[in-house]
Order: C-alpha cells, then sequence, then structure tokens
C-alpha cells in the first residue's frame, strides 16, 4: 500500500516537471542548466581558490568576482524559470560581464596558457556569446512577462 502511494506521488511529479520542460522552450532550458552548473561551479572555485591559497589581489577580485556572478547566475536560473523579465535581464547581465571576465583570464593565464586551458576559455567566451544572441531573439523577449 505505501508503495503504491510513494509510485502514485513520483508519478504526478513527473507528469508535472514533464509538462513544464514541454511548455518551455529548449534553448531556454539548455541555458539555465548551463547557467545553474557554471553558477554551482564559478561558486565552489571562488570559495576553494579564495580559502585555500594566497593568491594576488587582482586575482583574489577576479573569483570574488566569480562567486558573486555564480550566486547571481542561480538566482537568475529561477527567474528564466519562471519567465519572469528580471531573470532575463540578470542572466543577460550576467554573460555581459562574463564576456570580458574570460578574455582577461585567458591573456593573464590564470588557468594556464596550455592548448586545452585557451580552448576551454575560447569554448566558454563563445558560448556566453552565443547566449547572449539566443536571449536577444525576439521571440525568446516576448516570453518573459
Amino acid at each position: 500500500m505505501l508503495n503504491k502511494n510513494i509510485t502514485v506521488k513520483l508519478a504526478l511529479i513527473y507528469d508535472k516537471i514533464s509538462e513544464a520542460f514541454q511548455k518551455r522552450n529548449k534553448g531556454v532550458i539548455l541555458i539555465i542548466i548551463y547557467t545553474i552548473l557554471s553558477g554551482l561551479h564559478s561558486i565552489c572555485t571562488g570559495l576553494l581558490y579564495l580559502f585555500m591559497f594566497q593568491l594576488p589581489a587582482h586575482v583574489a577580485g577576479l573569483l570574488f568576482l566569480s562567486f558573486l556572478l555564480g550566486c547571481t547566475g542561480l538566482i537568475s536560473s529561477w527567474g528564466m524559470w519562471m519567465y519572469r523579465k528580471w531573470g532575463l535581464n540578470l542572466t543577460k547581465m550576467i554573460y555581459t560581464l562574463l564576456i570580458p571576465m574570460t578574455c582577461i583570464v585567458m591573456v593573464s593565464g590564470k588557468y594556464g596558457t596550455s592548448g586545452p586551458a585557451v580552448v576551454w576559455q575560447v569554448f566558454e567566451t563563445g558560448f556566453a556569446l552565443w547566449i547572449l544572441l539566443y536571449l536577444m531573439k525576439p521571440e525568446i523577449k516576448k516570453a518573459f512577462r
């Protein structure tokens, strides 16, 4: 009896999640997932580096900014999921700030100057640019209230 109740409740939760995903734009879902993952990554690495290593002031400042952007990214993801205009605007602001930040990191060599490190920074910059361009589409802007 208990297993049947749990199964029914899980089925209802699955149906609600499935319905929510069907109503939303797939590109927006991809952006939300990426923003959540990169936000969590920024928070964790920012805290780890700030508390574990002695860093020059400019690097610590960039890491603190990265931490703040990670926290803001989680908040903006919620706003995007709820299709709120502030979530869209906050996400656009985050990726607008992220593009020059990744370029500064690439030039400074913080993650190294090896091929994979540079390729990752170029990918991250390109993906942020794609996100900005995608969020500026008229049909995407119209979906947010």
